[in-house]
C-alpha cells in the first residue's frame, strides 16, 4: 500500500492540479500525452493496491494454517466429540422477571 500512497502523492495528485487549471481554451498542446501518463500510473496504482489486498488475504489466511497443531491438541483433550460439539460452550439459564403491576394490567385486559 505504501508504494500506491507513493504513487498516488508523487505522480497523480500533481498532474490532477496541473489539470484543474485548465479550460478549453487552455489546453496544453501535449494534454494527449498528459492524460496518458495520468492513466498509466492510475492503472499501476489500482495494481499495486490489488497486490496489496491479496497478500494481506494469503497472510490472513496462512495464520490460520499455523495453528493447526492447537486446534488437533484442543480435539485430543475431547475424545469422541465432534468439531462442532468441542467448542460448545453452555451459558447460565436467563431469568426474566415481569413486573406485578405489568401482570395485572395483562389479566384485566
Amino acid at each position: 500500500m505504501a508504494g500506491a500512497l507513493v504513487t498516488t502523492l508523487a505522480v497523480n495528485v500533481p498532474i490532477d492540479h496541473q489539470i484543474q487549471s485548465w479550460t478549453t481554451a487552455t489546453l496544453p498542446p501535449d494534454w494527449k500525452a498528459i492524460r496518458d501518463r495520468w492513466e498509466f500510473y492510475h492503472g499501476l496504482r489500482t495494481l499495486v493496491s490489488l497486490a496489496a489486498l491479496a497478500c494481506l488475504f494469503a497472510s490472513t489466511l496462512s495464520t490460520g494454517w499455523r495453528s493447526a497443531p492447537d486446534r488437533q491438541a484442543q480435539r485430543d483433550e475431547h475424545p469422541g466429540m465432534s468439531r462442532s460439539t468441542a467448542r460448545v460452550t453452555r451459558l447460565p439459564p436467563v431469568r426474566v422477571s415481569i413486573p406485578a403491576w405489568r401482570n395485572d394490567e395483562n389479566r384485566s385486559g
